[in-house]
């Protein structure tokens, strides 16, 4: 008996289609994953897996529809909430996904996903300082030594001892910095290059006679550029849903 015939509840086909999944393999994944439910296999990560290869396809509506039930059927399941607010995003409903990002904000305070969604939600909205405001609250409240708004502009500087550090030394290392920029990294949204091409970017539209110093908030330094100063945020092992912004 093959796998697309087994009697085994729909674990067969799921296991084969979580292997197809990683292969890039989506539409045969999409498959396996339809015949796992129809075999009685109810669980979340099921219908998960199944949204997250229907988005691959291009099928958007149906990976929506699959996300929302996977959350249904186990409301902590954050990702598949994360990834439900990401694709009403892409489809210009702000406020279904600011709702989504609440709700697992409620129970996990700190899930980076829903806190980049959540911030794009608001300024969709128009509620840009609001969006300001909550995400430098959630920043201080994660970053070791404090972080702190001199004003609620959106162009506020940071009181914060890398900061310090950084306008201290100047990126050079050679003088003292007239602009400190700071970036979060936090989570997978982005990776280690794209802070290093912002950097580099900054860097050629400022003063050569003033350069930046630049300050990465992130739980994971690795390969930043040397002239990068990293403050410390905890890690975020969960954050393992798609974002758009």
């Amino acid at each position: 008996m093959s796998a697309l015939e087994s009697n085994d509840g729909g674990a067969s086909q799921f296991k084969l289609g979580v292997m197809f999944r990683l292969a890039g393999r989506h539409k045969a994944a999409c498959t396996l994953f339809e015949k796992a439910i129809e075999g009685g296999m109810v669980e979340a990560k099921c219908h998960f897996n199944l949204a997250a290869s229907l988005h691959e396809c291009g099928e958007a509506a149906r990976a929506l529809a699959h996300y929302q039930r996977a959350f249904a059927v186990d409301p902590e399941f954050h990702e598949a909430r994360g990834n439900a607010a990401a694709l009403l995003l892409a489809d210009s409903r702000p406020r279904e996904a600011l709702a989504l990002c609440e709700a697992v904000l409620s129970s996990d305070a700190f899930h980076s996903v829903a806190w980049c969604n959540l911030n794009t939600a608001l300024r969709q909205l128009g509620r840009t300082a609001e969006a300001l405001d909550r995400s430098w609250a959630a920043l201080s409240a994660l970053s070791k030594g404090g972080l702190r708004r001199r004003s609620q502009s959106t162009s506020a500087a940071v009181d914060h001892p890398a900061a310090g550090a950084a306008a201290a030394a100047g990126s050079s290392g050679e003088e003292s910095a007239a602009v400190v920029v700071c970036c979060v990294k936090w989570g997978r949204k982005y990776d280690a290059d794209y802070v290093n091409r912002l950097h580099a970017g900054v860097s050629r539209c400022l003063s050569p006679n003033s350069p930046p110093a630049f300050v990465c908030f992130t739980e994971d330094p690795s390969s930043l550029a040397p002239s990068i100063v990293a403050a410390p945020l905890p890690s975020d092992a969960a954050a393992k849903a798609m974002t758009v912004s």
